[in-house]
């Protein structure tokens, strides 16, 4: 509700230490550009997949331990167990051999998995304590009409 009323501004703009506290007026105007048309909680693998194909993305946990940095061959993390203790995006399915349909997914740190990229499978779902929502984000910059809503 709050993404779609509000929106968020950049991290750049308002640290990620300030972000929950008071907002700036700049971080408030910012936040105009970001907001969300459409969004819906998750509460399973098939779900998210359903949404993905749908054009929405998915924002979801993910257990960040000790064999998260491990890829094996499809560009799939090692499986950690526990809560989900990072979050990251979805926003494209891949059918590997080994596990079927995986989530093709974003981590904003850039040098976790290839250069930022990874995927998990229905696997890494359902070993953590899932909070996940399937997000639609506009398509324009209500600033600028012109121009998508990009961060820099």
């Amino acid at each position: 509700d709050s993404l779609s009323k509000n929106g968020t501004c950049l991290e750049a703009t308002v640290g990620w230490d300030e972000i929950y506290r008071n907002a700036t007026k700049k971080g408030d105007t910012e936040a105009q550009r970001f907001k969300i048309e459409e969004g819906y909680r998750i509460d399973s693998y098939d779900d998210a997949l359903d949404a993905i194909s749908k054009g929405f993305t998915i924002v979801y946990a993910v257990m960040v331990g000790s064999t998260c940095d491990r890829l094996d061959s499809e560009d799939v993390v090692g499986l950690d167990r526990g809560p989900g203790n990072h979050a990251v995006r979805a926003n494209g399915i891949y059918i590997s051999q080994k596990w079927g349909p995986c989530l093709d997914s974003r981590n904003s740190w850039g040098a976790w998995g290839r250069n930022g990229w990874f995927r998990t499978s229905q696997r890494h779902w359902e070993g953590v304590q899932q909070d996940a929502y399937a997000v639609r984000v506009p398509t324009f910059d209500p600033l600028d009409p012109k121009q998508l809503p990009t961060a820099k």
